[in-house]
């Protein structure tokens, strides 16, 4: 028997899985050879001149590419062009901190910079510091270390065996209750500080300090708000064991990071381990991320985690966000634990049929027809909510019953916040204003 035209959810269904199959792939194939361009530039002193060596991640000169001196307020110094060799030289205008950026076109860029102590030194003639005038020769010798196509398949592979590893060991536990909200509040409720102070405040409080700690590079101001976010913990009065398991969590992706970024990192080479270079710059890189990701992580814990996220979506209307974005932080969350729900559904269905994942296509493709059937059900969901909600005369917008009423306490503890960022902010960059 013949079968008719595919209904219009059929034809969704397969070009959904054929429209996931494409951008995996799209995404894979083009990872070696993005990876493998990647520009790298050196400077070092010698008398009173700076010499500059640039360069690809395959070993390529950089011939031809712009090379821009910037002074510490950002005021170009001086412009120039490499030469066959990749190389440039000039004489420091000023003694002042110096930014070197090269554009080598297509994208590539790269940064170094002197500190104007050095460049001192140099204007009178004394040596440059050691670190500086054979960073070019001891960092980047001129040998080519391209990745390959292989090695960058060889990486994408370690990645993904870690996260399998991590799956796995989360399946052990699959004798636990699937009726788990996918997203769990689990520190919303408390009768701490912070569980009562207002939530607009946390929302803004939140949102400078993330600022502040992502942008900061400065070693004290780092740490200072590191020691913000664990006040914050104490006076909420959280289970350490919880949060310790939401920063394990998080502190299992910034591993990956030092796994790779010491031995990718251009600088100064502090130990080598067999023909992989670890550099200093490269492990400093690491502890930064590692240290702002765990410093905003807890912050969000502390201020964040101890309101419900209705709550929240109530704030943000308070604080004028646009409606589309309140109403798409509130749905998304209302329902992102019915499309779990019905992912498990799916899945247990494909048990049922004594479906075993294996390294094969057919698993692939099943995973895909899976992922296609999330959607699918998440949209046929998403026109029954509408429709219902049309039925309840909705017209674009949530009416707010209750409002909130801050009290003088949370204007108190708002305003030595407030105190405490700015202090942060002018470690980092008060030198800079005043002078």
């Amino acid at each position: 028997m013949a079968r008719g035209r595919p209904s219009t959810k059929e034809r969704l269904f397969r070009t959904t899985s054929s429209s996931l199959i494409f951008l995996i792939l799209a995404i894979l194939v083009p990872a070696s050879s993005a990876s493998a361009h990647r520009v790298v530039l050196f400077a070092y002193g010698e008398g009173d001149m700076v010499f500059t060596e640039s360069y690809f991640s395959d070993g390529k000169r950089c011939q031809n590419s712009r090379i821009e001196v910037f002074d510490a307020l950002g005021n170009k110094l001086l412009e120039g062009k490499t030469d066959k060799s990749g190389e440039f030289s000039f004489k420091p205008p000023k003694p002042t901190d110096l930014t070197i950026v090269l554009t080598a076109g297509m994208g590539h860029r790269d940064e170094y910079v002197i500190p104007a102590r050095d460049v001192s030194e140099g204007a009178k003639g004394k040596a440059w510091p050691s670190d500086i005038q054979v960073a070019a020769k001891s960092v980047f010798p001129g040998k080519k270390r391209g990745i390959s196509f292989i090695r960058a398949l060889g990486g994408i592979g370690f990645i993904f065996g870690i996260m399998g590893i991590i799956l796995y060991l989360r399946s052990k536990g699959e004798g636990r209750r699937r009726d788990r909200y996918m997203v769990a509040e689990e520190f919303s409720s408390g009768n701490s500080p912070l569980h009562d102070l207002d939530p607009r405040i946390k929302m803004i409080v939140t949102t400078l300090f993330s600022t502040i700690v992502a942008v900061s590079n400065r070693t004290e101001v780092l740490l200072l708000a590191l020691l913000f976010s664990a006040c914050c913990i104490i006076v909420s009065s959280l289970p350490l064991i919880k949060v310790m398991a939401r920063l394990a969590l998080v502190n299992g992706f910034i591993l990956l990071l030092w796994i790779f970024l010491p031995f990718t990192y251009p600088g100064k080479t502090l130990f080598s381990l067999g023909p992989l270079d670890a550099t200093a710059e490269g492990i400093r890189y690491a502890l930064s991320i590692t240290i702002k990701s765990n410093t905003i992580v807890l912050a969000g814990i502390a201020l964040l985690g101890t309101t419900p996220i209705f709550t929240l979506a109530h704030a943000l209307r308070h604080l004028h966000v646009p409606d589309k974005l309140v109403q798409l932080l509130f749905f998304s969350f209302r329902y992102i634990h019915v499309i779990y729900f019905e992912y498990i559904r799916l899945l247990n269905a494909m048990k049922v049929r004594c479906f075993h994942p294996r390294s094969d296509v057919h698993t692939y493709r099943t995973y895909a027809h899976l992922l296609g059937m999330v959607i699918l059900k998440s949209y046929e969901r998403s026109e029954r909510v509408h429709d219902a909600m049309l039925c309840r005369g909705f017209k674009g917008k949530f009416w707010v019953l209750d409002h909130f009423r801050p009290k003088r306490g949370d204007f108190i503890v708002g305003i030595i916040m407030l105190i405490y960022l700015t202090g942060l902010g002018f470690l980092q960059w008060g030198k800079e204003l005043l002078s």
